[in-house]
C-alpha cells in the first residue's frame, strides 16, 4: 500500500481514497464497500441484508407482472 509523504498526514476519506494510520505509518488506499460475504454474515449488516431480500422479491414480482402483461 502506498505510504503518505509530506508534513501533513491525513486520516479519513477524500475523493474515493481512504487515508489512515496502520502500525504507526500513514497509509492510503482506494475506499471500497463491504463484500457480499460480509453483508451476508456480519450482524452489523442485518438491515442491509433484509432490504436486499425485499428488493430481490420485488424484482421477481415485477418480472412476473411484466411477462404476464406482454402475453
Amino acid at each position: 500500500m502506498p505510504k503518505q509523504k509530506g508534513l501533513i498526514k491525513l486520516t479519513g476519506t477524500l475523493e474515493g481514497i481512504c487515508y489512515y494510520q496502520l502500525n504507526g505509518k500513514y497509509i492510503s488506499r482506494k475506499a471500497v464497500g463491504p463484500s457480499k460475504e460480509r453483508i451476508n454474515k456480519d450482524l452489523a449488516f442485518a438491515n442491509v441484508k433484509y432490504n436486499n431480500q425485499g428488493f430481490g422479491a420485488a424484482s421477481k414480482l415485477s418480472k412476473v407482472i411484466c411477462l404476464g402483461l406482454k402475453n
